[in-house]
């Protein structure tokens, strides 16, 4: 599932006040960098469950009469991503080829306005049984939603994109088969537009149904943690692909894009673990530990510490889950090393229950957009 936390709260984040990390002034004596990288905390482990991977997906876009201009152009979408190193490259290291863009199914008559996920499985499981659309084991349908879209599971449009942009499942009755669910959601700090959002949340769910198609029944490659993480939701921070051709007047289009998690690069030490990287030196700020217990109404600390693989610079931080932090926010040079406080929310009936912790380091000229992430785990006991 795409979450749209580290954004969402990023306003409350940014309400304290505590003071910087550090004075910004350079050191006199530059380390070297390897001993710079070898300060990044280790990255926690994508797990492999025993359950399948799809390695040459076959998606079918999926819209309601009147989007049919939406859903060609999502299948474009699809398509690009297939064909490019991006998603072969990307996800190769868990077993992932290249898929294949099957086109669009139009389901007759509007839109519904409300619509929950039984709905949408008792939907995947009509058109496979009355073969509308071919069913084999790699076959993976993704609903695409139009804007006017009011009610999901209940609570409004709005109050679900708050909690997240889309999601990937599987259905209820066996052979339970995965499918993925896009909602039109605005990203919360107005950065990026509708679509934009759309094909950013759609390669995130698309990458996580590749390599985790049954997360209920069967899962496939997720985090070690409590919290179920996935390749997608370690990385937070969109890319950008590029496609030649695409454009409207034949020129190059670009989409805002998903970054996957990869193991591989993790394990290399001082490389950005979310693929593919933008160029330049990777810096960042890591959690000591990664996955965070705390009593409920309790506390806890933990350590940020702040690495680089470029030369050193002072980077802008905050970091936020629903616990307090103290500090939130502040800046860091690399080699930094900074105590947080973690107090428990006081809410009855978290006991049991994991989040996302995220760190941002941001834009020195927008702290409203994040440049690099790093995602924790917070489980209240």
């Amino acid at each position: 599932m795409k979450y749209v936390l580290a954004f969402a709260l990023a306003a409350a984040a940014c309400d304290g006040s505590a003071p910087d990390q550090h004075d910004l002034t350079p050191p006199a004596v530059i380390e070297d960098l390897a001993v710079r990288a070898n300060l990044q905390p280790p990255e926690p482990p994508m797990v492999a469950h025993g359950g399948p991977t799809l390695k040459a997906m076959q998606l079918w876009t999926l819209v309601w009469a009147g989007d049919e201009a939406l859903g060609a152009e999502i299948d474009a979408f699809h398509a690009a991503m297939f064909a490019s190193p991006y998603w072969t490259q990307s996800l190769a290291e868990y077993g992932v080829g290249a898929g294949t863009a099957r086109g669009v199914y139009v389901i007759p008559g509007a839109r519904p306005k409300t619509i929950t996920q039984n709905e949408e499985s008792a939907i995947v499981e009509g058109l496979f049984a009355a073969h509308e659309i071919p069913e084999t084991d790699e076959t993976v349908i993704d609903f695409v939603f139009g804007a006017d879209v009011v009610s999901f599971e209940g609570q409004s449009l709005a109050n679900a994109c708050n909690s997240f942009s889309g999601y990937h499942f599987e259905t209820s009755d066996p052979p339970h088969h995965p499918f993925l669910v896009e909602l039109p959601c605005q990203d919360p700090s107005k950065r990026l537009s509708v679509f934009d959002n759309l094909t950013w949340t759609d390669s995130h769910e698309m990458a996580e149904s590749a390599t985790d198609p049954h997360p209920a029944t069967d899962p496939g490659w997720q985090l070690g943690w409590k919290l179920a993480l996935e390749v997608g939701d370690m990385c937070m921070v969109p890319g950008q692909l590029d496609v030649a051709g695409a454009g409207p007047d034949g020129g190059t289009r670009s989409y805002t894009v998903s970054r996957f998690y990869s193991a591989v690069a993790a394990a290399h030490g001082g490389l950005d673990p979310c693929v593919p990287a933008p160029a330049g030196p990777y810096f960042n700020m890591g959690m000591q530990p990664s996955d965070v217990q705390v009593a409920a109404q309790g506390h806890t600390t933990l350590n940020l510490v702040a690495f680089s693989t470029g030369a050193p610079q002072p980077m802008s931080w905050k970091a936020f889950t629903v616990a307090t932090l103290t500090p939130d926010h502040g800046t860091a040079m690399p080699g930094d090393i900074i105590p947080i406080t973690v107090d428990a929310p006081m809410f009855p009936g978290l006991e049991g229950s994991s989040f996302y912790f995220v760190v941002e380091i941001t834009d020195p000229n927008d702290d409203t957009a994040a440049i690099q992430a790093w995602v924790g785990a917070l489980d209240i006991e």
